[in-house]
This record gives C-alpha cells, sequence and structure tokens, in this order.
C-alpha cells in the first residue's frame, strides 16, 4: 500500500526533474540562437541562378554557391561548347554563361 508520504516524496522528484529538464531547454534554446546569429548570411539567387551568399564563412564577401546542394560554386569551361558556372562537389547543377562570376556577384551587390 502507497502511502501519502511516499506520494509526495515521488511528485516531488518528479518535479525536480521536470525544472532540471526545462533549465535544460532554455540552455539549449539560447546556445541554439547564439549559433544561429554568430552564422546568419544573407542569401541572394541571380536571375540566372547562380546563389550567392555573404556572411562570417565567406569573409563578408558575394560568393557563388549551387542552388542545389549549397556547395560552392566554380567556373568551369568546356572546349566547343562555351563557359559555366557549375557545382564544385559535381552534383550535376550547372548554368551556361560567358559572365564571369566576378561580374555577376557585382550585380548583386547594386
Amino acid at each position: 500500500m502507497t502511502t501519502l508520504f511516499g506520494l509526495q516524496t515521488e511528485k516531488g522528484g518528479v518535479t525536480s526533474a521536470l525544472e532540471r529538464e526545462r533549465l535544460d531547454h532554455q540552455k539549449t534554446r539560447e546556445e541554439f540562437q547564439r549559433l544561429k546569429d554568430e552564422h546568419a548570411e544573407d542569401i541572394r539567387i541571380h536571375s540566372i541562378g547562380v546563389e550567392f551568399r555573404r556572411g562570417k564563412r565567406t569573409g563578408n564577401k558575394w560568393l557563388a554557391f549551387c542552388p542545389k546542394c549549397h556547395m560552392p560554386a566554380e567556373r568551369i569551361g568546356v572546349p566547343g561548347i562555351g563557359r559555366a558556372v557549375a557545382c564544385s562537389a559535381k552534383c550535376g547543377w550547372q548554368v551556361w554563361t560567358e559572365a564571369k562570376i566576378e561580374d555577376i556577384s557585382s550585380e548583386i551587390e547594386a
């Protein structure tokens, strides 16, 4: 048979555990927000389909990224066909353009 004292003790233990979990959750949310703010980036998609990002990891410069997998983009040349901006991770994304990445990124700033 459970006593009143036993139930009160059990309730106190559950209440304490719940309060610890609540405080831990609050700390986790604050840490997540801090990290989110620290790694915030401006993101723009150019009309030809290249994603540009600017933030802490890019040295606060507009750099080209793949809009499909979000890895850095690079300029490639295909002999006899032309030039393109393509995914450096080779995910298959590319866009054909004669424009240089630097020229495209300067349009983002304007």
